[in-house]
């Protein structure tokens, strides 16, 4: 219809990134276990809503086994993205590489819409590169080690200069700085 369709995804469990990287999100605490919830009384409401909402905004619950909802997310954008004007609903600033033709961002705590212009303002390049500045500079949010004394604006310096983290690694004896270098 006019209005579009919700998706909401979830985590589906242990991370296929934690068999790659065991520390992954290793230092995030402990939230209560989805088990506690009670998730008929969740379905239950989901669905006296649904009922209420559904002739002009139905949604759709997706949950993949060992896959998390960014990556749910990221599929269903790649997938969508030139058909349909996508909003991905978050705060997650990783979703961010998302953003670009078709797909923008509403960060619902800060009632603020994220676009091409507003990642690069946080990460010093387009959305196509925010994966190189994280891999350089890390993600404390995560657990995801980057390279030591490597902040965002610096991976971003340098990510601008070489093209991509793979020239940056290459080419990594013409940086200047003996400590960027080493």
């Amino acid at each position: 219809n006019k209005y579009g369709e919700l998706v909401i995804c979830n985590d589906g469990g242990k991370y296929w990134r934690k068999d790659i990287f065991p520390h992954y999100k290793a230092n995030r605490k402990k939230s209560r276990d989805s088990s506690d919830l009670d998730w008929n009384v969740i379905h239950n409401i989901m669905n006296d809503l649904y009922q209420e909402v559904s002739a002009t905004f139905p949604y759709k619950n997706v949950k993949i086994e060992k896959v998390e909802a960014d990556d749910i997310i990221a599929i269903l954008c790649e997938k969508y993205h030139t058909e349909e004007n996508i909003v991905i609903v978050s705060s997650d600033k990783d979703l961010m590489q998302l953003v670009g033709d078709g797909v923008t961002m509403l960060d619902a705590m800060k009632n603020k819409t994220i676009g091409p212009d507003q990642v690069m303002e946080k990460f010093g390049v387009g959305p196509d590169r925010v994966i190189d500045v994280q891999a350089l500079a890390g993600d404390s949010s995560d657990n995801v080690p980057g390279v030591a004394g490597i902040g965002v604006k610096t991976a971003a310096l340098l990510i601008n200069e070489y093209g991509d983290l793979d020239q940056v690694l290459a080419r990594a004896e013409e940086v200047k700085q003996p400590k960027r270098r080493q």
